[in-house]
């Protein structure tokens, strides 16, 4: 089979992790798998199994002229490479893609990473894009959604219908983070300093990008007073556009002591070694994998309420109102107790083995769709 992946951009977040892992099981079975992305990514991310082509016109932002360049070019390269299957992924691409690919392409999938409606987006742009996704829901064979909220979610958005849908989850490397429930005191001693963490006491680690909708700056504001009485510190693993804000942001809460920005990290379970505790708060997410990964490796978490926090079965994450009210007394009351962890069988569905398991299902059905449609289109 011949496969296009189109994505608005491919940089380092848990969208591109999953579509990486989706595209490469597929080059091992074989198939010709081909990534359409805008300009604003870094290719150097991408493997080089995969063929890539870059469209210029294809951007986040809603641009009429840009939009309309986009789906000429994306359908002359639908068109002239004949693929057999166009899975698209993320909110602009999603619409764009499936729209280019109707009436070309045999098969048509869309991943759902992310939300693309919600309090989180504000009213007229929720509607434009519930208005939009029902539309390309119409022609889509599969939509694979990250998780059951967020597939509910959509469903109850009146967004195609139960038997479009199927929950496949983002790969994570289950083992790797339940090794560090047994990591000796010693070892996270060691591993602070080679992240650059002095100082002792209690760390709070958030893993997110800089930017406005992860909401660092929130999580500055509330826990504020326990970085300032040195009851915490707090390691911010991540980099973007928001770096210079938040590093003023600190300075003038009188808490820049405290703070470590690490910048972008690839060692995620180096830096779970080392963390007391997890603090995440996003306005929107899908299921948010660094949650995941904390759980995984025995780390609690406290949250504010976000879509996709409840999917790990027996994880108890302490939420809090999306406007963070109550976050500090959250952090400071799972401080004070010790750790549950998880049940590492709560964890399959995220291994490699499980998702895997997951794609073969969805190619099963998939590739039988394909064949039946392209014997229907021989004369």
């Amino acid at each position: 089979m011949r496969i296009l992946h189109i994505a608005t951009r491919h940089r380092r977040g848990g969208a591109e992790r999953n579509l990486v892992h989706t595209a490469l099981w597929e080059t091992r079975q074989g198939h010709e798998v081909h990534l359409a992305v805008g300009r604003d990514s870094m290719l150097s991310e991408i493997p080089a199994a995969l063929t890539v082509h870059v469209v210029p016109s294809l951007v986040r932002d809603l641009s009429p002229v840009r939009d309309l360049l986009t789906l000429r070019a994306l359908r002359g390269l639908i068109s002239d490479r004949r693929f057999d299957i166009v899975h698209t992924h993320q909110s602009k691409a999603g619409i764009l893609g499936r729209l280019a690919a109707r009436g070309i392409a045999p098969v048509i999938v869309h991943t759902i990473h992310m939300a693309p409606f919600g309090p989180a987006y504000g009213t007229a742009a929720s509607a434009v894009f519930v208005r939009a996704e029902r539309m390309c829901a119409r022609w889509t064979d599969v939509i694979v959604s990250v998780g059951e909220e967020l597939r509910s979610g959509n469903i109850a958005a009146g967004i195609g219908r139960p038997a479009q849908y199927t929950v496949i989850r983002s790969p994570i490397d289950v083992a790797a983070f339940v090794a560090l429930r047994a990591r000796p005191a010693e070892a996270r001693v060691t591993a602070r300093q080679r992240l650059g963490i002095d100082g002792s006491g209690k760390l709070v680690v958030v893993v997110a990008s800089l930017e406005p909708r992860k909401r660092v700056d929130l999580i500055f504001r509330e826990l504020a007073p326990l970085v300032r009485g040195e009851e915490v510190r707090l390691a911010i693993a991540g980099d973007g556009p928001k770096r210079d804000r938040l590093s003023a942001q600190a300075a003038a809460l009188k808490i820049a002591g405290g703070v470590h920005f690490l910048g972008h990290v690839s060692d995620i379970p180096g830096l779970l070694s080392v963390a007391d505790l997890l603090v995440h708060a996003a306005t929107v997410e899908g299921v948010p994998q660094v949650t995941v990964q904390a759980l995984a490796a025995g780390v609690p978490v406290v949250a504010t309420e976000m879509i996709g926090l409840r999917e790990v079965p027996g994880a108890a994450i302490r939420i809090v109102p999306s406007s963070g009210d109550g976050l500090r007394g959250s952090v400071v009351a799972a401080l004070a107790e010790s750790p549950v962890p998880v049940a590492i069988d709560a964890f399959d569905a995220w291994t490699d083995a499980g998702v895997d398991r997951s794609l073969a299902a969805l190619h099963e059905r998939v590739d039988t769709l394909v064949d039946k449609r392209r014997r229907a289109r021989r004369p």
